[in-house]
């Protein structure tokens, strides 16, 4: 199957903002975000949530480069594309207070027409042990969310189920 002229658009826009992420180009990095763009990530954490705007992504960025201690980078293992989504495989890490957090990740991106990301999804092998070191040494589950009785699984399903494209 041939890769059309979008599919290779929408894959080169995703290598520049993981190399842009990882250089600390913010600049760069939130001019490939649509200005209404909705992220997601997933988890119990001071980073889990649903972020709406450039404004909250972008203090998503900023509490990413703080917990991490400026530390986080992603390594792309691979890229796949299509005119509607680019899924971005590759592996994470991050060191805070001494510990090295090291992930798996899978990234939904659903770009606009122009390629911007429009909307975001990040899964991660190891979601608990991330939400753990999200917290810091120690810190144990968030208590912000503890009474959620569908917490984890019920939320992550929903929020899993709302990325994948419906037939």
């Amino acid at each position: 199957m041939a890769v059309t002229s979008i599919a290779q658009r929408n894959i080169e826009i995703a290598r520049k903002g993981y190399a842009a992420f990882n250089e600390a180009d913010l600049e760069t990095v939130m001019n490939l975000l649509a200005d209404d763009v909705v992220w997601h990530s997933l988890g119990d954490s001071p980073l889990a949530g649903e972020f709406k705007g450039k404004q909250q992504v972008m203090e998503l960025f900023m509490r990413i480069g703080q917990l991490s201690e400026g530390t986080y980078k992603g390594d792309i293992h691979d890229i796949l594309a299509n005119d509607q989504h680019t899924v971005v495989m590759g592996t994470s890490t991050g060191t805070r207070k001494g510990k090295t957090l090291v992930s798996k990740f899978t990234d939904v991106i659903h770009p606009d027409s122009e390629g911007r990301v429009k909307e975001f999804w990040r899964f991660v092998d190891n979601q608990a042990e991330a939400d753990e070191w999200d917290q810091g040494p120690g810190a144990g589950r968030s208590r912000t969310r503890s009474n959620d009785p569908e917490r984890p699984f019920g939320a992550f399903r929903r929020r899993a189920d709302a990325a994948l494209p419906r037939r």
